[in-house]
């Protein structure tokens, strides 16, 4: 999902109003190369396994580290949240380095706040949201595949939850930072699936959890609505961000499925007034920017935070 240098602020500020405005900005379908890896295998790591879990804080105890924060110390001027899943997790560099990114591009003194973790469902961003404190800012909600097929009945994780496990044979990233135990990046450490493995996975896809999409869309979308309604109330301007996906292998496989959401999710956008932002095709990532088909590794979610920063910039420019 880079390439246009010259017209990529261009293509983002046209890009928030597609929704508004009664377009989509439709992710191309690219006809993924041949390989000769038939099934997808697990993807061993570039590092030696010497440890059991990615820090000793889980996501969801992270964040719920940081709402108290955020309580005690509410932010002044704009502040930018970003949910989502694992997927949104891995798409940028870090908040301090977003909210930098920000400035570079003639944006305000930004305050960034990532809530975004492992398997998260609208419903858990709602508990998120609710305990925020009521200050005008901007809320990045990321939407993709990952998060129409969640149980929205399912218990929510402990707040006091460790560390992800890791995946027999892999590792850490090495030299990976731990803020208070926890690690943002859970794949730079690994090499990537092939093409012809991820296209294994999005086909995987289809007969694992085409019927959990099937099942929970409409429940996590009417979730979703009330996550905007509430960022409203909260005087948060909400937008939807189509998350990461890797066009180049799974788009043609997996295009009916993200067809659907997507209309949904325009459909929303257009009840509430609000935008949303999809620049995957803008971006046109390669596939080796990519772990398997949602999760980026470092060239891709350098480029995708790019993105956010000049989405940011002309959200604070348009209405």
């Amino acid at each position: 999902m880079s390439r246009r240098i010259a017209v990529g602020a261009c293509l983002a500020a046209l890009v928030i109003l597609s929704a508004a405005c009664g377009g989509t900005a439709a992710g191309a379908t690219i006809q993924p190369a041949a390989s000769s890896s038939p099934l997808p295998a697990p993807s061993p790591s570039a590092a030696s396994p010497v440890a059991l879990t990615y820090g000793t804080v889980g996501d969801w105890a992270h964040e719920w580290q940081m709402v108290p924060r955020l309580q005690a110390d509410p932010p002044r001027g704009l502040v930018v949240y970003y949910l989502g899943d694992s997927t949104a997790r891995e798409s940028i560099v870090s908040d301090a380095s977003w909210a930098a990114g920000i400035r570079r591009l003639g944006g305000p003194p930004t305050r960034t706040v990532s809530l975004t973790g492992h398997d998260q469902s609208f419903a858990m961003d709602l508990s998120l949201v609710s305990a925020l404190p009521s200050t005008p800012g901007i809320a990045l909600i990321g939407v993709g595949l990952s998060r129409m097929v969640f149980d929205p009945t399912a218990p929510m994780p402990s707040r006091s939850e460790g560390g992800q496990p890791l995946a027999a044979g892999s590792a850490p990233p090495p030299g990976a930072a731990a803020e208070a135990g926890w690690v943002r990046h859970h794949y730079d450490g690994r090499r990537p699936y092939t093409r012809a493995q991820q296209r294994a996975i999005a086909r995987r896809w289809l007969r694992w959890h085409a019927a959990a999409f099937s099942r929970n869309r409409a429940a996590n979308l009417a979730d979703l609505g009330k996550l905007i309604a509430l960022c409203q109330a909260k005087g948060l301007r909400p937008v939807l961000v189509d998350m990461p996906f890797n066009l180049a292998s799974g788009g043609h496989i997996l295009a009916k499925p993200r067809a659907v959401y997507r209309h949904a999710c325009i459909r929303l956008a257009r009840e509430y007034g609000i935008h949303y932002a999809s620049f995957l095709r803008a971006l046109d990532l390669p596939s080796s920017d990519f772990w398997d088909n949602a999760h980026l590794l470092r060239a891709g979610y350098v480029r995708w935070q790019r993105q956010l920063a000049r989405l940011v910039v002309n959200l604070t420019r348009t209405r």
